[in-house]
């Protein structure tokens, strides 16, 4: 395999992971991007009915950790956004609700959001764009096969 290949690879992974998402403002709401996708999908899970939603649940959509779960829940329950309580139904379970300013972050967060995504699409190119978005999740997938491979056996030298 052509070592360039690699080289360019690796130096744009290290590129994608230094302009750090992580920590973003959101329409004047300051947040690290795993508290952003929790609270969004804590959003749309719930739907239009405003109830509570499983901290399980959210791990489980978001294919993250329990302690990854627990850390964003945490930082977004401390800054009053969110309200975490044990499920009446199952008290080893943990209900997640969102306070109303967790409302107006949400909104706030995804007019934000929408806004980034816009702009870079537009300097990008739509067409560029899907070209991309599918190319990454084709890549996404054999990551994640690998790596599920990788557990179960050493890796190659």
């Amino acid at each position: 395999m052509d070592p360039a290949v690699k080289r360019r690879f690796t130096d744009s992974l290290e590129r994608l992971r230094r302009v750090n998402p992580h920590s973003l403002a959101f329409g004047g709401e300051r947040m690290h991007f795993p508290e952003f996708v929790a609270l969004m999908r804590l959003r749309e899970l719930r739907g239009g009915g405003g109830g509570a939603v499983g901290a399980g649940d959210i791990r489980r959509e978001l294919r993250v950790s329990g302690p990854a779960i627990s850390q964003a829940l945490g930082s977004l329950e401390r800054r009053g956004l969110i309200r975490r309580e044990i499920d009446g139904g199952d008290r080893r379970k943990i209900a997640v609700t969102l306070t109303r300013a967790g409302e107006a972050a949400c909104e706030s967060a995804a007019r934000r959001h929408d806004a980034v995504l816009s702009a870079l699409i537009e300097r990008f190119g739509e067409e560029d764009t899907r070209a991309f978005g599918a190319l990454l999740e084709r890549f996404m997938d054999v990551l994640e096969e690998y790596s599920r491979e990788y557990r179960e056996r050493e890796l190659p030298e």
